[in-house]
């Protein structure tokens, strides 16, 4: 074992074969995720929140980007690090969208969005 992980459970979920589990297990881990997540919501924390939705949450980004001056894309620099913060604490407190709707709206990494108390 592995730090508490069965390797041998884990290939077994592929193949009974150790080399076609092995070659299962790296086809399987180069693919790129486009799965649907759950996201749980406690105590219905979410349901009384000024921006509901995406397309909501995409016009309220758009508005603060175009009174600044900036694109999407300035906010993975890190010259603009204050305002992409300023955002995701807004986007955060204000609106339904999970950790992960967040990233992928202002397209940076979901732990970025994570570290943003």
């Amino acid at each position: 074992m592995l730090s508490g992980v069965n390797i041998e459970y884990v290939l077994g979920m592929f193949a009974k074969n150790r080399k076609r589990a092995i070659k299962l297990f790296k086809e399987f881990s180069g693919l790129e995720g486009r799965e649907d997540f759950i996201d749980v919501e406690i105590g219905g924390e979410k349901e009384n929140r000024e921006i509901k939705g995406v397309m909501a949450s995409r016009k309220v980004v758009d508005e603060i980007l175009t009174s600044r001056g900036l694109k999407l894309e300035h906010l993975r620099l890190k010259p603009y690090n204050e305002t992409r913060n300023e955002i995701i604490t807004l986007l955060k407190r204000k609106s339904d969208l999970s950790i992960r709707q967040i990233a992928e709206l202002l397209e940076i990494n979901r732990g970025t969005v994570q570290r943003i108390k």
